[in-house]
């Protein structure tokens, strides 16, 4: 799929030496955001097998304040 190509040509680029400091932070906002698109695609398809009764959920407990500190870090990245 094109998203894993982007990932992967981002991938084999973030390895070379030589990339001038501004291509390099255009290379880590690229896959940055190609990363988290992945995640919310992987999070609709979880959620319409969900929908369709194909996936069971679990319920667990989710320890609060790492996940609004992971969430606080996001944001303050994309600002």
């Amino acid at each position: 799929p094109p998203l894993h190509a982007v990932l992967g040509f981002g991938e084999l680029l973030e390895q070379r030496d030589g990339l001038s400091s501004e291509a390099r932070d255009h290379l880590t906002r690229l896959l940055t955001g190609a990363r988290h698109l992945r995640a919310l695609i992987e999070d609709a398809l979880t959620l319409q097998r969900a929908d369709q009764g194909r996936l069971g959920i679990e319920w667990r407990p989710v320890e609060l304040g790492g996940l609004l500190k992971k969430v606080a870090a996001a944001r303050a990245r994309s600002a």
